[in-house]
């Protein structure tokens, strides 16, 4: 399966937009979460199309996005913490041995084995619930002091420092 990189140094790299996308590399990421056809992009190449063809010809399930990999790759550390600990240590009410609730960035969410909902019954936007779970399965956490800090400042960060500023 191609990288988005090896399917980049494939593409015309015009960022021409014709494929929807504004970037040649925005597309090639598209293509290898299978959420674009490559055939999307009009000024490939004979020898790319065809470098391209037979991993591409069969329709794939999308991979999905990275924040929905990120989820994937999450759920199995929640699920074999000890809530009734996490929940003392980062003050959530347990509601029982399976299920949490917890108060991040002001609104409250409960969280099972498997899931994350907020108080509608609905899953918050991924980005939400992949900071949570990493916040939960945090191996150390340092005590709460009351004082807001900035991802930058936590381990093993910086590419979630870039993801939230990019969304905030």
């Amino acid at each position: 399966m191609k990288t988005a990189v090896e399917i980049y140094k494939l593409l015309p790299r015009t960022n021409c937009g014709a494929c929807g996308m504004p970037t040649c590399f925005g597309f090639a990421t598209k293509v290898a979460c299978r959420m674009a056809s490559i055939k999307a992009c009009s000024n490939l190449s004979d020898e790319a199309r065809t470098a391209l063809a037979a991993e591409f010809e069969e329709q794939q399930p999308a991979r999905g996005t990275v924040y929905e990999q990120a989820l994937v790759s999450l759920r199995p550390k929640i699920a074999i913490l000890d809530f009734a600990k996490v929940a003392a240590t980062f003050g959530a009410d347990l509601k029982n041995p399976d299920t949490m609730e917890l108060t991040f960035l002001g609104d409250t969410y409960r969280i099972t084995r498997e899931r994350i909902v907020d108080t509608n019954g609905k899953e918050p936007v991924p980005f939400i619930s992949i900071l949570i779970y990493n916040h939960l399965s945090m191996p150390d956490p340092p005590a709460p002091a009351g004082e807001w800090i900035t991802f930058s400042s936590v381990p093993a960060s910086h590419a979630k420092d870039k993801a939230w500023a990019g969304h905030v």
